[in-house]
C-alpha cells in the first residue's frame, strides 16, 4: 500500500488519496493500516471499505480451505520455487509449475472461478471477464487468508 499512495501522489503533486477498496483491497490497507498507521496518517484521510474482509470464521471456498488445511507445505514449497504469485499473467510458467508439483492445488484453484451451475452465469458478461484474466494474486495475499481461517483472527 505505500507503494501504490507514494505512486498516486508522485503523479499527482503529493495530494491527499481517499482510498476505496473492495473485498481484497479493504484486506490489504487493513494489513498495511496495522503494520504502519504513522504512515497513512496524512497521506490518506479517508479509507471507504466496501464489502471489507477481516476475519474469515468460515470459508465455503475449496481452495482456501485446502490451502489453510496445507498452509506450511504450500508455504515451503512456494519459497523452494520462488513462487509468489498464483494466476498472473507475468509469469504464466509459475502456474504451470504449480500445478506440476501440486496438482490438486490447480483442481480447487478451477473450482474458485468455475461453477457447477451454467444456468447462474451471464454468458456476455462472463466473456468480458475471460477476456481480462487470468488477473493472479499474490500467494502471500492467499496465504493470509488461510492464515485467516486456520487461526481464527487477522
Amino acid at each position: 500500500m505505500p507503494a501504490v499512495i507514494k505512486t498516486i501522489q508522485a503523479k499527482t503533486g503529493g495530494q491527499k488519496v481517499a482510498y476505496i477498496g473492495h473485498s481484497q483491497g479493504t484486506t490489504q490497507m487493513f494489513s498495511a493500516l496495522s503494520e504502519s498507521p504513522d504512515y497513512f496518517t496524512d497521506k490518506v484521510p479517508l479509507f471507504v471499505a466496501l464489502g471489507p474482509v477481516s476475519k474469515i470464521p468460515k470459508s465455503g471456498i475449496p481452495f482456501i480451505n485446502f490451502v489453510a488445511k496445507f498452509y506450511g507445505m504450500i508455504d515451503k514449497t512456494a519459497k523452494m520455487l520462488n513462487q509468489y504469485e498464483l494466476g498472473g499473467t507475468k509469469h504464466p510458467e509459475g502456474g504451470s509449475n504449480m500445478c506440476t508439483f501440486v496438482p490438486k492445488l490447480c483442481i480447487y484453484m478451477s473450482a474458485m472461478f468455475v461453477n457447477t451451475g451454467p444456468s447462474y452465469d451471464d454468458p456476455d458478461a462472463y466473456a468480458v471477464y475471460s477476456a481480462h484474466g487470468p488477473n493472479g494474486t499474490s500467494l502471500n495475499d492467499i496465504l493470509h487468508y488461510a492464515q485467516n481461517l486456520k487461526e481464527d483472527r487477522f
